[in-house]
């Protein structure tokens, strides 16, 4: 299982003789986590979003949740899908002070440079549905703090130290809210989140950790 959530899931779902062969095995990235952070120059606050443009992950309720908005708040959309017309087209109603910038699907090397070399005040995920999200490890390795439903392993990922979590019913308003309260008032140490990312999802440990459980398993076999 990669996540707790889906672990424990597993384990009351199968019988005990089964339940017991369940282990947990965190994905993983292979970030440069000797990367020098970028520092904020800008008054105004970037936030970013990295997701299919699809029901599921509800990129049109942080659309809407932009439109209460009084920050001068520039968003950035990594990604692409069948909602994307729609989504651009109400973004043109967003207030003046909100700038929307959909980036489309872009090679993950690309965005990777991207954090290296922005600074991002905040990585936004409104999904309903998640199961432990690369995106969320990508962000965190440079040290950029996230807001997103508590839903499934995302608060494995997302904990004070590194975020803030928003019940997964929620209206757009109380989302900006939040995310207003969190961008002026949000006090994160982003050497620590890069900590906690590098503890938890480095992927040359994590994977070389699998490895060794499979080997295991063989020999036992």
């Amino acid at each position: 299982a990669i996540s707790k959530h889906g672990y424990h899931y597993l384990q009351k779902q199968l019988p005990a003789t089964l339940a017991a062969k369940i282990k947990l095995s965190y994905l993983g990235i292979s970030a440069q986590f000797d990367d020098v952070l970028s520092t904020k120059t800008s008054s105004s606050f970037t936030i970013v979003s990295c997701s299919s443009l699809i029901p599921l992950k509800r990129v049109a309720l942080l659309l809407e949740s932009l439109t209460y908005s009084k920050l001068p708040i520039y968003w950035i959309h990594f990604g692409d899908g069948p909602l994307q017309s729609i989504l651009l087209e109400k973004a043109k109603s967003l207030p003046t002070n909100v700038i929307a910038d959909f980036r489309g699907n872009l090679p993950n090397e690309k965005i990777m440079k991207f954090y290296r070399l922005n600074y991002v005040d905040l990585f936004i995920s409104l999904s309903e549905s998640e199961g432990l999200p690369v995106s969320m490890m990508e962000a965190i390795s440079f040290g950029v703090p996230i807001l997103a439903c508590a839903v499934n392993g995302v608060p494995e990922i997302v904990t004070d130290r590194t975020g803030v979590l928003l019940e997964k019913e929620i209206s757009a308003e109380a989302i900006s809210a939040v995310l207003e309260n969190t961008l002026l008032h949000g006090t994160f140490d982003r050497e620590a989140i890069r900590s906690f990312c590098r503890d938890r999802f480095n992927a040359e440990v994590n994977f070389n950790s699998f490895v060794k459980q499979i080997k295991r398993v063989t020999n036992d076999d």
